[in-house]
């Protein structure tokens, strides 16, 4: 086989489990997860509830942020049982308090401005609006447009933010803040917007019905999207070359219909199970797909992509990639495991930065990507 022709099994293999596999199994864990929170979490007091959800996920996902250098120094020194053992742990717990981030400010929005169209309506607006001006909009992607895996202790644990400040002095924890109190949180406004229009306006009185719908969609545009990707490409470099401005915007496009793929595929998928996942014990149903979400993302070495954590800057991929789904998966995991069966060095943070499609930095060269 040729290496263009093995280059296009493996981008197609990657496109068909970011959509059938990795992506599913996020909104398991996502519907498990969040709504486990609401049956168990104060019930009988629910702003309160999402008040505590709120408190504890900033602060746990801002610890993360504060001391990502100092878990990835001691990951890089470990080893991969060692690794492995600290990370999955690290993961999930993180992971939770990303859930109840989302859950805080998505539904304290919903208590005191309502669900109703303007609601909805300013909350894409506002949120969709200052992450553009921000150069932060490529943030709101999420499976099956974007993937994660797990198993880079260069990486794992560092969290890009905004500013990039690498120094551990007061710019540092202002910049945490900012990326986690005012970034992540304009992240979530802006899907709440666009998932509550598709509420009140996609057959708001059949939830099946819209839930097939928004994942047709879903499925639809992403291919679409996949089909075109070579000239999205080609008009980026171009765009490089000529405004940068006009490269930031474009990619933004790009970037937004992605986001709807993003979350018409979540929302189709949460809705059609709300109504077919035994429906008469929701609890069960809950723990299932919990169970089976966080387990099937954990054996995949993808938990990570359930996260939407780290700030991602507009525009700052070049050569194209930043219009590219970022969704490798076979491609990294065959080279790791080349990379082991040959014992040879792992891989540089900048490869797999470059391996995985996505922007990080390198704490060591103090240089962002």
């Amino acid at each position: 086989m040729t290496k263009e022709k093995y280059g296009f099994v493996l981008r197609a293999l990657d496109f068909l489990i970011s959509n059938l596999v990795i992506g599913p199994l996020v909104v398991l864990y996502w519907r498990g997860t969040l709504e486990l929170m609401g049956l168990y979490l104060l019930p009988e007091s629910f702003k309160l509830s999402c008040w505590i959800s709120l408190i504890f996920g900033v602060t746990i996902v801002t610890a993360a942020n504060l001391l990502q250098f100092v878990f990835s120094r001691a990951s890089v020194r470990s080893s991969r049982v060692r690794f492995a053992a600290f990370s999955r742990p690290y993961t999930y717990i993180v992971g939770l308090a990303i859930v109840n981030h989302w859950r805080g400010v998505w539904f304290l929005l919903d208590a005191y401005t309502g669900n109703d169209w303007i609601s909805a309506m300013v909350s894409l607006i506002v949120g969709s609006g200052l992450l553009f001006a921000l150069r932060s909009f490529r943030n709101v992607l999420a499976p099956p447009v974007v993937v994660v895996l797990d198993i880079f202790p260069e990486t794992h644990f560092i969290i890009p933010t905004r500013f990039k400040q690498q120094k551990r002095n007061v710019l540092f924890t202002l910049d945490v803040l900012f990326s986690v109190v005012v970034i992540e949180s304009l992240i979530i406004v802006t899907w709440r917007g666009l998932w509550e229009l598709l509420d009140l306006y996609l057959f708001p009185d059949d939830t099946l019905k819209s839930g097939y719908y928004a994942f047709i969609i879903s499925y639809v545009l992403v291919l679409l999207i996949q089909i075109a990707e070579n000239p999205l490409q080609t008009i980026s470099k171009k765009l490089e070359h000529t405004t940068m401005t006009g490269k930031v915007i474009f990619d933004d496009v790009i970037y937004l219909l992605q986001a709807a793929v993003a979350i018409c595929h979540k929302r189709g998928l949460w809705l059609i199970l709300n109504v077919v996942f035994f429906p008469s014990d929701q609890e069960l149903s809950l723990w299932l797909n919990h169970a089976i979400g966080a387990g099937g993302l954990l054996l995949m070495c993808t938990l990570n992509s359930a996260l939407p954590k780290g700030i991602l800057i507009d525009g700052a991929q070049m050569d194209g990639a930043g219009v590219t789904m970022s969704i490798s998966y076979a491609a990294v995991i065959v080279q790791w495991f080349r990379n082991r069966n040959s014992k040879e060095k792992q891989p540089s943070t900048e490869k797999v930065e470059m391996e995985q499609e996505q922007i990080t930095f390198n704490p060591t060269a103090g240089a962002a990507v």
